[in-house]
C-alpha cells in the first residue's frame, strides 16, 4: 500500500528522525549504526551529511533535534548541511523523504493494529 492510501493527514506529518536515518542508510547501502556513529570514512560521512541535510532542510527538524538524535554537536550538523546542500540531487533527497514517510506510515499502521488487538 502507498502513503496516499492512508489519508492526507499522514502526508503532512514530519518524517521521524529514525525513519529518515533508516531510509538514508538503505539508500546508500550503509549500516544504520555506522551512519549515526563516529566513523569518518567518505563512504559513511557523505550519507551522514545527506541525512543531516534532509532532516534539516527538507523535513524541517532543527539542528538541536538532529544533534540529540545523532549525538552530534549542532555546529557539526550545520557544517555538514552547508557542505552538502549543493551536492545532493533533489531526486535523491525527495526519494529519502518519501521512503521515510512510508516507513513511518507502516509503523503507525502496525502500532494501530496492535493497539486494536490489545483493546479487543
Amino acid at each position: 500500500f502507498g502513503l496516499m492510501d492512508m489519508g492526507a493527514e499522514v502526508a503532512v506529518r514530519k518524517a521521524t528522525m529514525k525513519s529518515l536515518a533508516e531510509a538514508t542508510a538503505d539508500y546508500y547501502k550503509v549500516n544504520y549504526t555506522d551512519l549515526l556513529g563516529d566513523g569518518r570514512r567518505p563512504y559513511i560521512t557523505k550519507p551522514r551529511h545527506v541525512f543531516f541535510f534532509v532532516a534539516n532542510k527538507k523535513v524541517g527538524h532543527n539542528l538541536s533535534e538532529i544533534g540529540r538524535f545523532s549525538d552530534k554537536n549542532h555546529s557539526t550538523i550545520l557544517y555538514a548541511v552547508r557542505k552538502i546542500k549543493h551536492r545532493v540531487p533533489r531526486t535523491v533527497s525527495d526519494e529519502i523523504v518519501s521512503k521515510a514517510r512510508e516507513l513511518d506510515a507502516r509503523k503507525r499502521m502496525k502500532y494501530l493494529e496492535l493497539a486494536k488487538e490489545v483493546g479487543e
